[in-house]
């Protein structure tokens, strides 16, 4: 029961982490089209 729980703690730190990371990539992402579109 308890290595349920740390497996299901773990699961879950690691796709809040991933929804972090899919965030700041897209932040950048806009973030260097915008720059793009400046330059040109």
């Amino acid at each position: 029961m308890d290595s349920m729980m740390i497996i299901m703690i773990l699961l879950a730190i690691q796709t809040i982490l991933l929804f972090i990371t899919v965030g700041i990539l897209f932040k950048t992402i806009d973030k260097l089209k915008k720059n793009d579109k400046e330059q040109k």
